[in-house]
């Protein structure tokens, strides 16, 4: 039982052992190094954003998308943060789309982790496109095991303002007659599913 567990995780762990641990004043600059030689494609989940922070990584965001690098943000709506972050997150995402960056809006969002190229994670407790002065870590992993883990949960599920538009568009079911069929089933996790499929390639139960 113990060997076959061990054997699991044996990639993985190798892969932990190499990877290293970062604060807020050590982060940016390995951070943003790996944002430069960033190849293919840049994922960054950063629930809170602020003007400041963003502003002073656009000039590394327009380099990567003038190489045709794509970038995903995934982040909570704009609607979620109080003033003045509210208004802060939208000019910041205004500037980010302008751009061609992809931006994913997710209700409750709290993860904060960067992967770069399917190859490299960062994970931890600092807000990437937000951080200011408190006290953080981040960890830098290279694994592609590790980094495909992260992706397939990476799952955008719609939140109550695009709920709200998205049943607008349904026709209201016609109420089923007594003691026929089975119990109507809940409508929310049927978009949700579908956002998973298309988002991990895998398929519906």
């Amino acid at each position: 039982m113990l060997a076959h567990f061990f054997q699991r995780f044996k990639s993985t762990s190798s892969d932990l052992l190499i990877s290293r641990l970062y604060n807020e004043q050590t982060f940016y600059q390995a951070f943003t190094r790996d944002l430069s030689s960033c190849i293919s494609e840049a994922v960054i989940e950063s629930p809170f954003i602020t003007s400041n922070r963003v502003a002073s990584l656009l000039p590394i965001f327009e380099k990567m998308r003038s190489r045709q690098v794509k970038i995903t943000i995934n982040t909570r709506h704009p609607a979620e943060h109080e003033a003045p972050y509210d208004s802060q997150a939208w000019w910041a995402i205004e500037q980010m789309q302008d751009m061609g960056i992809e931006i994913l809006f997710t209700g409750g969002h709290h993860r904060k982790l960067a992967i770069f190229d399917k190859r490299v994670l960062w994970e931890g407790s600092l807000n990437v496109l937000s951080q200011y002065d408190s006290c953080e870590v981040m960890r830098r992993i290279e694994s592609e095991e590790l980094t495909r883990t992260h992706l397939k949960n990476n799952v955008q599920k719609l939140t109550d303002q695009q709920w709200e538009l998205f049943t607008s568009l349904l026709e209201q079911p016609k109420p089923a007659k007594p003691g026929r069929g089975c119990p109507r089933v809940p409508d929310h996790p049927v978009p949700d599913g579908i956002l998973w499929v298309l988002k991990t390639g895998g398929s519906m139960e």
